[in-house]
């Protein structure tokens, strides 16, 4: 995520490429389909994280990565899953894969009435009905574990 893909004005991030790994390393490329081109709200609390980013970091042009190293490459996706489980472990917290956060997203917004075509649209799906199956469809301790955090879009 470069800086110009986000709005703090407009209160809205651009999702337009992806991080990929291949034979010459890391890459971003278009995101997969026209589906997974897509603004999405930016939540009070990742505003005000973007904020705190900026007023530290050297790396505050349009063109440049908002999570990078000091030198301005990227944070490759493995890097903040490695962080993420440090975090989670540090904390004894349940042991969840960064990826899970979609899934707890998706249940979230669910629970507060938000639309399965506009979680699905909010997650790039162009099919809502694999949202439902892939991202819904969960147990009850998921259940429980996402709902924990459903006092975070109480505002």
């Amino acid at each position: 995520l470069k800086w110009k893909d986000v709005s703090i004005e407009d209160e809205y991030t651009a999702i337009n490429k992806t991080q990929t790994y291949a034979n010459k390393g890391h890459e971003l490329t278009s995101v997969k389909s026209f589906n997974s081109h897509r603004d999405i709200y930016n939540l009070p609390e990742f505003t005000r994280l973007l904020d705190e980013i900026k007023a530290t970091s050297k790396h505050t042009h349009p063109n440049d990565f908002i999570l990078c190293h000091k030198d301005g490459r990227p944070f490759t996706v493995h890097y903040i899953s490695l962080f993420f489980k440090r975090i989670v472990e540090r904390h004894d917290m349940k042991i969840i894969r960064f990826h899970d956060l979609r899934h707890t997203g998706a249940i979230m917004l669910k629970v507060k009435g938000v639309s399965l075509y506009d979680i699905s649209r909010r997650l790039g799906h162009s099919d809502y009905g694999f949202t439902a199956n892939t991202y819904l469809n969960i147990s009850l301790e998921e259940q429980k574990i996402a709902l924990g955090g459903i006092h975070l879009l109480d505002h």
